[in-house]
């Protein structure tokens, strides 16, 4: 797993995650999480970096299966990308 793949990795599942799909968005950060333990070690800022990621995208999962977060809507950009795709 080369950095700047993992970095490409985690860029999508942000995406992943600001389109609702948190579940899939979950799924990589825990991949890059994976990849960046092998490859930087425990405690390399990158590898820090998506243990946060993956921290937060949890809480939001969790947050949103009881109810204590509004559903997201897309931005506008990715609203009118889809629209035009």
């Amino acid at each position: 797993s080369h950095p700047e793949t993992l970095q490409c990795v985690r860029d999508f599942a942000f995406l992943l995650d600001r389109q609702g799909s948190f579940e899939k968005a979950e799924h990589l950060f825990r991949s890059v999480l994976s990849g960046r333990r092998y490859t930087l070690g425990d405690e390399h800022p990158h590898t820090l970096e998506s243990f946060r990621d993956l921290a937060r995208i949890s809480r939001e999962i969790k947050q949103l299966q009881n109810n204590e977060l509004p559903p997201r809507s897309l931005s506008p950009s990715l609203e009118d990308y889809s629209k035009n795709a």
